[in-house]
């Protein structure tokens, strides 16, 4: 009786100790009330604000290996009454860490999903590259953009001179703040005075198909001359104590830096600190200054320089190199691959000085077609260059012919080298006549 006792009392301490550990849900709802502990046929309830329990919890697992060990499911935070409305929180009083991958199953990536569950940033923990909009980045930091799904266009749009806000009579209920206003001439035949527009959109109102706008505009816009587009993009800002606006704008596939809401990228800056800042692009890279035509510096030209010591603003910068807004290259000198090392198939460049002779120098205006409009030039003909030395000569995406003027140098060194071989033998033969001059004279004399 007594080893009968022993069991019996040992298979309920065993069958209480793997109901703690193992939940079933019950077959029917037990009576309502309680205490901390409340069952009913879905689950088990704490009914208390603080819970304490030592050692690891398991939610669709039996063997939990941490402090919660969540299997096969996810975890939802919600405020009671607000759900997605509040900004819910997990705090650290430490570092807070995100480990994949402790397997070492081959996924140590990192999701951020949208509402719909497409993964919108991406983050691969062995390579440490971040991609946004692909899961696949190739660089630290990859972002791709499907110009088709990233930017749209507002209908019956217009906005008033000095005004910022638009309203749009087709709806703006798939904008958010946040979001990059682009106003531009789809034929690029703008009106006298007009050129594009570039806004923050920073207030949505989809009662009064309203957009607010982090700046004015200079002059009144409507949808029957103007394209309103929308780019899903975002920027990264930073106000300085000024209280002026720097941008780093990320827009369809192009990024701008902008200056209190126009594109006036000579007020923008990236920092690379102790390393080497790099711009990689599988097709062109453009550098646009004053887009909007509003900015001059002191010197009354618009640069792109590159120069060293402190910032562009500080009394130590010094340019290097720049290029003004009339095309003008301006450095203290430049040096072209030219190491033996480096070629092939060498051959005398021979025969240059007839060819030299036809080129025709001019003095010449710059026509409208050219940025250049108006200016007054000297130069010579690329169409000329081109029968004589196409190796010099290249065509832009437009289909202009331009010259590259350093190689005429070596055309010249050739041309003095052939004139003056003329000019050597030239000079023996004037010496051979006046020797039989001389002679000639000998002998008159002696007569």
């Amino acid at each position: 009786m007594r080893k009968i006792l022993i069991g019996i009392l040992l298979g309920l301490s065993l069958g209480i100790s793997f109901s703690l550990f193992a939940w079933v849900n019950p077959s029917q709802n037990p009576p309502s009330g309680g205490g901390v502990l409340q069952t009913s046929n879905t689950g088990l309830t704490i009914n208390t604000s603080t819970y304490f329990i030592s050692g690891n919890v398991g939610i669709g697992t039996a063997a939990p290996d941490h402090k919660l060990h969540i299997y096969n499911g996810y975890l939802r935070i919600d405020s009671p009454g607000l759900g997605w409305r509040t900004n819910q929180r997990i705090v650290s009083y430490g570092p807070l860490s995100f480990q994949p991958d402790t397997d070492n199953s081959g996924d140590p990536y990192i999701y951020f999903l949208n509402p719909a569950g497409s993964a919108t940033v991406f983050i691969n923990t062995n390579s440490g590259n971040v991609g946004i909009g692909t899961t696949a980045p190739a660089q630290k930091l990859n972002i791709l953009v499907n110009q088709t799904s990233d930017y749209f266009t507002l209908s019956g749009c217009s906005i008033s001179a000095n005004s910022n806000v638009v309203t749009c009579s087709g709806g703006v209920s798939n904008v958010i703040p946040g979001m990059f206003l682009i106003i531009y001439q789809a034929s690029n035949s703008y009106p006298s005075g007009y050129t594009p527009v570039n806004r923050f959109i920073v207030g949505v109102n989809t009662s009064l198909n309203q957009l607010t706008l982090d700046f004015a505009v200079p002059r009144s816009y409507d949808s029957n001359t103007f394209t309103f587009q929308v780019f899903k993009g975002g920027a990264l800002v930073q106000n300085y104590p000024s209280g002026n606006k720097y941008n780093m704008v990320l827009s369809g596939q192009n990024i701008y830096f902008s200056y209190a809401g126009s594109l006036a990228p000579i007020y923008g800056s990236i920092g690379a600190a102790n390393g080497t800042f790099r711009i990689i692009s599988q097709k062109s890279v453009h550098v646009f200054l004053d887009a909007e035509n509003t900015f001059s510096d002191s010197s009354g030209e618009v640069k792109f320089s590159i120069g060293k010591n402190s910032s562009y603003f500080g009394p130590t910068y010094s340019e290097i190199f720049y290029v003004n807004e009339s095309g003008a290259v301006w450095a203290a000198s430049y040096t072209c691959p030219c190491d033996l090392r480096l070629k092939k198939d060498i051959k005398p460049l021979n025969s240059v000085l007839d060819k030299v002779l036809k080129l025709n120098p001019v003095y010449f205006t710059w026509n409208e077609k050219s940025p250049y409009a108006g200016k007054k030039d000297i130069g010579i003909i690329a169409q000329e260059i081109k029968k004589y030395f196409p190796e010099i000569v290249s065509i832009d995406d437009r289909g202009y012919l331009g010259v590259d003027y350093s190689k005429l140098s070596v055309v010249a060194i050739s041309a003095i080298k052939e004139q003056q071989k003329i000019i050597e033998e030239q000079a023996q033969k004037i010496k051979i006549l006046e020797e039989k001059i001389k002679e000639l004279e000998s002998k008159i004399e002696k007569r």
